[in-house]
């Protein structure tokens, strides 16, 4: 089974009528640079998580995700809201064959996000899920999507209960496809978005959410403004 009959079977239920992402792509702030561009403009408060690191440890190789902080701590650099990786990875010869996840939470980090929103929501909450059109293991032969155009990319969308994703993605079984690029509640309140080039993600909400999501462990996430630039262009 591919992934598109692997999600519809877990209770994804494929979204026809995208206009209901129409909102996110209205308060998008128009300057691609800026990290209210990827979440819509608008919410109290922004934080950015940071994809755990599979790599060495002390010295060794390990099978763990580990957070960006334990790197930055051996290497002697604090980490900002904007700190790019390899900032902290030129700084250690050993660091630069690895890397945080790309395109979405890790195994880790998704999990967490979801039990932080099991406290908050109902079970059965309908939730928005979106993957990127580009994403080859979502495509079948003979199958083709409606999408909708967010940032600079087209999403697949789907809808299901928060049960179905707290099922699909936990660490104990670990995930059978990439975690979703956006999330959304039908009521919302909240935002997360994962750019497919991106080894973060940014989440949007108000001001009560994004302080609780920064406290949740083990999530590693800081708060970080909607003007920030974390493109190329404003790399140090």
């Amino acid at each position: 089974m591919g992934m598109y009959g692997e999600l519809r079977e877990r209770g994804f239920d494929l979204v026809s009528d995208t206009s209901v992402a129409d909102w996110a792509s209205r308060r998008q702030s128009g300057d691609l640079h800026r990290v209210d561009f990827q979440v819509p403009a608008g919410f109290e408060k922004y934080c950015r998580i940071l994809h755990r690191v599979h790599g060495p440890s002390d010295g060794g190789l390990s099978d763990s995700f580990l957070p960006w902080s334990d790197y930055a701590q051996s290497v002697g650099l604090p980490i900002r809201p904007d700190t790019r990786w390899y900032e902290i990875s030129r700084r250690d010869l050993r660091l630069r064959s690895i890397s945080p996840d790309v395109g979405g939470l890790d195994k880790i980090s998704g999990p967490a996000y979801l039990e932080f929103i099991a406290e908050r929501l109902p079970a059965e909450a309908p939730i928005f899920a979106g993957y990127w059109d580009g994403i080859q293991p979502l495509h079948e032969p003979g199958t083709s999507f409606p999408t909708a155009r967010l940032g600079v990319r087209d999403y697949v969308l789907f809808q299901a209960p928060l049960a179905a994703l707290t099922d699909a993605f936990h660490s104990e079984s670990g995930f059978l496809f990439d975690f979703p690029a956006l999330l959304w509640p039908a009521n919302r309140s909240w935002y997360l978005s994962t750019e497919v080039d991106y080894n973060s993600t940014l989440v949007g909400g108000s001001q009560e959410f994004i302080d609780a999501l920064l406290a949740h462990q083990p999530i590693e996430a800081l708060p970080i403004g909607p003007d920030v630039d974390l493109t190329y262009r404003a790399a140090p």
